[in-house]
């Protein structure tokens, strides 16, 4: 991310989180988005495909509703130029946080191009384009996202040595879980953690 001018004054990249699909399987468009977090700015990088050989796309760019992310305002938006069929391209869109606050919401997402029609013959666009939009899921920042996996060999004395002021209680609804198993995966993926000293094969999960 510090390649791109317009992010290189964010400052040290804390996480990325994995690719989260913003359209289903064979749309027209295939966006999947990485959450990008440092400590007072979160970066959305839209990976977008077209899968319309007779379409080339130009100025893809998403249109990003904060209005459930109170926390968070819209800083910077790095437009895509193109993008031709099977050509994969990036666009980004930055936001500012508090500083050191694991700020959470909910981002509605739609993606704005200009849509051309391509001679199957000839492989040339046309010069005039119509403007389109493309109704995209929505995209949560959550806690998990500030969360970052860590291997701990003795997990009681590095509990045991850190203060109160390290300590948060929260209560978070699972919903119905088929099993204890599923269950407890469902808290490792809800607070973005990992198992460690083997206590997942237990009746107690230890993460960090």
């Amino acid at each position: 991310m510090s390649s791109i001018p317009e992010f290189s004054s964010f400052g040290k990249l804390f996480k990325s989180s994995a690719p989260v699909e913003l359209t289903e399987a064979e749309t027209e468009y295939a966006i999947n988005v990485v959450k990008h977090i440092f400590d007072s700015h979160v970066v959305f990088q839209y990976n977008c495909t077209n899968t319309i050989p007779e379409q080339l796309l130009e100025n893809v760019t998403v249109i990003v509703d904060a209005s459930e992310a109170e926390e968070f305002s819209e800083l910077a938006s790095k437009p895509l130029r193109s993008l031709p069929y099977d050509s994969p391209g990036q666009a980004f869109v930055a936001f500012e946080k508090p500083e050191g606050v694991p700020a959470v919401g909910k981002f509605l997402n739609m993606l704005r191009f200009i849509v051309k029609e391509v001679d199957p013959s000839t492989g040339e666009a046309e010069e005039d384009g119509v403007e389109d939009e493309y109704q995209l899921e929505d995209l949560e920042v959550v806690a998990a996202d500030y969360m970052m996996k860590v291997g701990v060999s003795n997990f009681r004395n590095a509990w045991e040595s850190m203060g109160p002021d390290f300590e948060r209680v929260d209560e978070y609804g699972l919903g119905p879980r088929e099993s204890l198993a599923e269950a407890v995966s469902a808290v490792i993926n809800l607070l973005g953690m990992q198992p460690c000293e083997v206590s997942l094969c237990f009746h107690y999960c230890m993460i960090s």
